[in-house]
């Protein structure tokens, strides 16, 4: 879609909003846009509004991509590695659902998923040892 130079922005931030929610669940359509089940395997996370941090975002990413190996995830990356990873242990297929739980100084307090209950209490889950 391409608009006049002359639009008036308050119309460009109405035809955006139009687009992100089109594309945010294009209902039943498995051709369609789907963004809300991509974000949490995104691989960055990268400021759009911040011209400066989406920058050092995008070149922080790349480097990484392209074997520098003294790059560490940032706070933000580990806390949605640790819910992906907390996500895989529930037996639940169909919603394997993660969360993980941080302190102020970025270390993990605890992990949990969803679960399958069983009939008259627990879960189908493997005990931990």
């Amino acid at each position: 879609m391409t608009v006049p130079i002359s639009t008036p922005e308050p119309d460009i931030a109405q035809k955006v909003e139009e687009i992100i929610i089109r594309d945010y669940d294009e209902g039943d359509s498995a051709h369609g846009q789907h963004l809300r089940d991509t974000f949490h395997l995104a691989d960055v996370f990268v400021d759009g509004i911040n011209k400066d941090r989406m920058k050092s975002g995008l070149e922080r990413f790349f480097q990484a991509f392209f074997g520098r190996v003294d790059i560490g995830p940032s706070k933000i990356e580990y806390g949605m590695y640790a819910a992906k990873g907390a996500s895989l242990r529930s037996t639940d297929l169909s919603r394997q659902v993660g969360a993980a739980i941080f302190s102020p100084d970025g270390e993990l307090v605890t992990q949990g998923c969803n679960e399958v209950p069983k009939a008259f209490g627990g879960t189908y889950a493997t005990p931990r040892d």
